[in-house]
């Protein structure tokens, strides 16, 4: 951190949280997620993908029964609160397989 805090083109401010001294595991444990295997790098990463992969030219989440029907917010103002609503539920549905409505209030 002395080396951090020693750097001039540092343009945010680091420090010690509740977090800090959590282990990797501890850390994937309490917020449910997997932890990278030991010493595996970006690159290795990378190297787990085929690059003679192919793709579709184009995907619509719609017609995967990801995205619940268009809302009409009316005069709400609160346009951020049903894009992030919209959001969620479509992600949850894409790792549970469950569309779900869940509420923007």
């Amino acid at each position: 951190m002395v080396a951090h805090k020693a750097d001039p083109s540092r343009t945010y401010t680091i420090g010690y949280n509740k977090f800090s001294d959590w282990t990797p595991e501890e850390y994937a444990a309490i917020r449910g997620l997997k932890p990278k295997p030991e010493g595996m790098s970006f690159e290795d990463n990378k190297k787990n993908h085929s690059s003679n992969a192919t793709y579709p030219v184009e995907w619509d989440w719609r017609n995967q029964g990801a995205v619940n029907p268009i809302q009409d917010q009316g005069q709400c103002g609160s346009c951020w609160a049903f894009g992030s609503t919209a959001s969620m539920e479509g992600a949850y549905e894409i790792s549970t397989g469950t569309l779900l409505k869940f509420s923007e209030q």
